[in-house]
């Protein structure tokens, strides 16, 4: 049994310059995945910084102590959309069951079994065959058993 023999490749000569160009390109990644990262915790920050609040500094009551007032941000978006679109769900949900049933209908009926008989042709009536008498053989067979006798 004879060993496989690894190949040997060539090593990068003088002038190669691949692994230093892949270690730029590494570092300059990491770079502008910090920076993203930098990015994305700064408007993390900014989000969950506490909501402007309004002073009101045109109060007409008696008292002399202010009123602030905050507004809490709502943290699901599009919350204020879903209410309409239930009503409008369950008129097209009414229409989809309705087709769904109709649906349902139509395939109950299209599942009824058909039976298909098969039947066999009839055979062709076989006339017999009578074969057909040569004069001249006639003539011979006489002949024959005439020499015979």
């Amino acid at each position: 049994m004879s060993i496989p023999v690894k190949k040997q490749y060539k090593k990068a000569g003088p002038n190669d310059k691949r692994h230093l160009t892949s270690k730029s390109n590494l570092q300059k990644a990491r770079e502008r995945k910090l920076e993203m990262l930098k990015k994305g915790k700064q408007k993390e920050e900014e989000e969950k910084a506490e909501p402007v609040s309004d002073y009101d500094s045109d109060s007409d009551s008696s008292d002399d102590s202010d009123y602030i007032v905050i507004a809490p941000k709502n943290k699901k978006k599009g919350s204020g959309k879903k209410a309409p679109e239930k009503k409008e769900d369950a008129s097209v949900r009414e229409e989809l069951n309705l087709i769904k049933q109709m649906l349902s209908q139509k395939k109950r009926s299209s599942r009824k079994k058909q039976v298909i008989k098969i039947v066999n042709p009839a055979p062709a009536p076989i006339a017999p065959v009578v074969p057909i008498k040569d004069a001249d053989m006639d003539y011979f067979k006489k002949l024959l058993l005439s020499q015979i006798k």
